[in-house]
């Protein structure tokens, strides 16, 4: 059997850290957010920041690659 092992160091990162970690721009994440190309935490209020979902995104990826 074939396994993965992967590190997340963090499963949840705000667009700038994403922007940085992914080489994206920020303009570009903010509108991949708006049209749900990008997972991102429920948030319960619209002053919090956005905080997209890693993890989900890394599971998302793992799995389309089988």
């Amino acid at each position: 059997m074939n396994q993965t092992v992967l590190a997340i160091t963090s499963p949840y990162q705000t667009i700038e850290m994403f922007s940085a970690s992914s080489g994206i721009n920020v303009a570009t994440i903010k509108v991949m957010c708006k049209d749900n190309r990008l997972p991102i935490l429920k948030k319960d209020k619209t002053n919090e920041k956005v905080l997209i979902n890693v993890a989900l995104l890394t599971k998302r990826a793992l799995e389309a690659s089988h």
